[in-house]
């Protein structure tokens, strides 16, 4: 016979976040923002890449259209 094991009491994991007060890293707004334009700096990238078959022009092009489309959305999505 085996000897009588105790359940261990399941433990809560640990919270993932930014501080010890339980506060998220970032906002939903910061975080929806951020990846809209990391989309459309994508998009915009793949496209510029497809088009003209020159990485660097293809970041730069990328580069650009997510800092316009971080201050496109910044002043878009409501606070």
């Amino acid at each position: 016979m085996m000897p009588h094991q105790e359940k261990a009491s399941p433990e809560t994991p640990p919270a993932v976040s930014g501080s010890e007060s339980g506060k998220p890293l970032v906002d939903l707004r910061s975080a929806v923002v951020v990846m809209c334009a990391g989309l459309v700096g994508l998009a915009a990238g793949v496209l510029t890449f497809l088009a003209a078959f020159s990485l660097p022009q293809a970041v730069l092009v990328g580069g650009g259209a997510f800092g316009g489309a971080v201050f496109f959305f910044d002043r878009v999505i409501g606070r």
